[in-house]
């Protein structure tokens, strides 16, 4: 714990070598101070480094003759690819030639180099001691997520093999509603959980590994942040991953014993309606609704029944692409929503499907997806429904901005929250461009049914 000095005499008493060391050098709580170069200065502090003891033999972390090391090794963004930079550093007493630099990317992210993944492999001619060489190396894929790359060098005469792989990572965000917010519990009933359901609307993977969902912020800032993973976790194409209140779920549905289910206590829903946001691991924002109570159907009872998205192309927060569970659970937790409703692709200006549609959630074909295709970039919609006899019955978009393509989505309710009769009803939908000219007037006619 205090400097001392240690000196070695030879048979005629001459001082062959001598160190005056400090504590400030290392090798306190069992570790010992070892020497790294022998050619080098005894009293330099840089020529000595704390290890474990290892009397007897070579120090192991000792200067060697032949010894390639990665000094550094990154990754960093250049527009939509990364850009690999790694220096190789000869630390051996000799010089170093035909070593060979490869880089991977580390698709399975297990720390692994394999062949498949080899993206680069680049020799290195002559490298004297103590020199260095950088070599950079653009790879123009573009990935979302956290991206993992591996840096070898493979040297036949290299003696100390430690310093010859290292690791780098580079973060891209993904694209906005790759999984959107489709199912929510704010109300459940005693002794069940809330919870929310996000839902991966994507032709792709996606890994959620360091994923949030969060619920509104506090009066000073804070909200509850929920990590779907701490891990690689990656979700697949129309596949379901579940954040809950407490592990009660799996017990009132047990199906979600091995699926992606994520436990946290935080994740409190207020009854009133709040936001909820969910943000990758870059904290890019990918969706987000403030729901509201009164997005359920009127006339029933909403305790312990979910609000569920019903497309999930539609709009996050439209409440019209909203409603109440019909299913005989009251809920749909990583399964397809009860009153899910998919869009036609529009062969035409204006479709509607299914046509005819039965209002009566009974969960079958319950909506009426209206949707549409606009010549031009930017403009705001009427849509209004009439019966035969040619009086308005609801009025579904007034004035609202819209883009070129899109779904309005009616539940068969009039303006008065009523449900409508069965038969033919008109659909008119106006497009305006900014300036409040008419664009395009379209009509179609949609037939409500219903059981007899």
């Amino acid at each position: 714990t205090t400097p001392d000095a240690v000196v070695l005499y030879d048979d005629r008493g001459t001082v062959m070598d001598s160190v005056y060391y400090k504590p400030s050098w290392g090798g306190a709580n069992g570790s010992s101070l070892q020497r790294f170069d022998f050619f080098g200065t005894s009293g330099d502090s840089a020529n000595w480094i704390a290890a474990a003891p290892s009397p007897g033999v070579a120090n192991p972390a000792a200067k060697k003759d032949f010894d390639a090391a990665i000094q550094r090794f990154s990754a960093t963004k250049i527009g939509t690819g990364t850009h690999l930079s790694c220096v190789v550093y000869n630390a051996g007493r000799q010089a170093m030639a035909g070593a060979v630099l490869k880089l991977y990317h580390d698709e399975n992210a297990d720390s692994i180099p394999q062949t498949n993944e080899l993206l680069i492999s680049e020799e290195i001619s002559l490298l004297n001691p103590s020199d260095s060489i950088e070599i950079s190396w653009d790879w123009n894929a573009q990935f979302a997520g956290k991206q993992n790359f591996i840096a070898v060098i493979e040297y036949t005469q290299d003696e100390h093999a430690d310093n010859n792989i290292s690791f780098a990572s580079v973060e891209n965000n993904f694209a906005e509603q790759a999984i959107v917010i489709n199912e929510i519990m704010y109300d459940p009933e005693s002794g069940e959980a809330e919870f929310v359901e996000l839902f991966n609307r994507s032709p792709d993977s996606i890994d959620v590994y360091n994923w949030k969902l969060m619920n509104q912020a506090t009066a000073i800032g804070k909200r509850a942040r929920v990590v779907l993973s701490n891990k690689p976790l990656f979700l697949p194409p129309k596949e379901f991953i579940l954040v809950a209140t407490d592990s009660s779920i799996l017990t009132q549905f047990p199906f979600l014993y091995g699926k992606s289910v994520v436990i946290n206590s935080s994740m409190a829903l207020d009854n009133s309606g709040e936001d909820i946001v969910l943000t990758d691991l870059t904290g890019t924002h990918i969706d987000s609704v403030h729901y509201y109570p009164f997005w359920h159907l009127k006339n029933i009872s909403t305790k312990g029944r979910s609000l569920e998205r019903i497309n999930p192309n539609g709009s996050s927060s439209d409440a019209r692409n909203w409603s109440s569970s019909v299913a005989p659970s009251a809920a749909t937790p990583g399964a397809t929503n009860s009153i899910y409703t998919s869009s036609l692709p529009a062969s035409s200006s204006l479709s509607l499907a299914p046509n005819p549609f039965s209002p009566d959630n009974d969960g079958y074909e319950d909506f009426l997806s209206i949707s549409y295709k606009l010549p031009t970039n930017s403009s705001t919609i009427r849509v209004r429904m009439y019966d035969v006899a040619g009086r308005l019955v609801r009025t579904l978009a007034n004035d609202e901005p819209a883009p070129s393509s899109g779904t309005v989505i009616w539940n068969g309710l009039d303006d008065k929250g009523e449900r409508v009769r069965m038969g033919m009803y008109i659909i008119l939908f106006e497009a305006l461009d900014n300036f409040g000219g008419t664009v395009r007037t379209m009509k179609d006619v949609a037939v409500v049914a219903g059981k007899l």
